[in-house]
């Protein structure tokens, strides 16, 4: 009831359903705006600031998925499903899909090594790829110096200097989606333990997931069914998780290319869906 009021505070209050049809609608279109910014030639940030406070990364994810997850609650709302219902299959979802976030961590140990390749997937998201690598190593060898053992790194030592002349260079362009082509194939092989109408919303969590690769697939200039499609019988026939090479349209294995994601971020957009 109060969207309706947000929307307009002299209007009558709505029903439940009318409320929640103008919330999915809200969230509909927030989604539209964000979609373009998911991948290297992304936009500002401008929603999901709770993850962002946590996390600092992950917001065009979260807000992507919680879209998506409301368009596939709105299909089958409208066909007579109950929300409570829905929800129900959404909870038993998400825990499944922590599970699979915990069968697909991977321990590392924190070497100058390993840093650096860390950071440098981070910063080929955001720069021209011949920066990226000669900022990498500085962006280590600079936080390691003002790291001290077993203490928080004090952001006060830490200055931001910005580059006036601006270039603008086309960035490479990522590999990603290997999580949630995995945990969505998992959700699929689980919705078959579950009972009753509760399936229902596993399948919609499912199908929900695999916006992520479908969004880096057609900002990349590629079609997203063709390359959903690939990515699922690749990881069928390979049974681990395939991410997508965003330069060539190919399946690739994130690990073998030196691509990591990071659990916290993952598990505080899980927990933010």
């Amino acid at each position: 009831m109060a969207s309706i009021g947000l929307l307009n505070p002299n209007a009558e209050h709505a029903r439940a359903s009318q409320a929640l049809g103008v919330n999915i609608s809200a969230a509909k279109g927030i989604q539209d705006i964000m979609k373009t910014n998911l991948g290297p030639k992304g936009t500002t940030k401008i929603a999901s600031t709770a993850q962002d406070d946590m996390t600092g990364d992950g917001t065009t994810s979260t807000v992507l998925v919680i879209g998506e997850l409301l368009k596939q609650a709105d299909l089958y709302i409208g066909e007579g499903l109950h929300p409570r219902v829905l929800t129900e299959g959404f909870d038993l979802a998400r825990a499944k899909v922590l599970e699979v976030l915990e069968s697909l961590k991977i321990p590392i140990d924190p070497t100058k090594q390993v840093l650096l390749v860390v950071a440098r997937t981070s910063l080929r998201t955001k720069l021209h790829p011949t920066v990226a690598d000669k900022l990498t190593e500085i962006c280590v060898d600079a936080v390691l110096a003002i790291k001290q053992q077993d203490k928080e790194i004090d952001l006060h030592m830490v200055e931001l200097m910005e580059m006036q002349h601006r270039t603008a260079i086309d960035t490479t362009l990522i590999r990603a989606g290997a999580f949630e082509v995995a945990a969505s194939q998992a959700l699929q092989r689980y919705k078959e333990q579950v009972k009753g109408k509760q399936r229902l919303g596993v399948q919609a969590y499912a199908e929900a997931l695999l916006v992520i690769p479908k969004i880096l697939a057609v900002n990349s200039g590629f079609d997203a069914q063709d390359i959903i499609v690939k990515l699922l019988e690749e990881s069928t026939v390979l049974g681990e998780a395939v991410g997508l090479d965003l330069s060539t349209g190919e399946a690739l294995k994130p690990v073998d290319a030196g691509i990591y994601d990071n659990y916290n971020v993952k598990k505080q957009i899980i927990n933010s869906w």
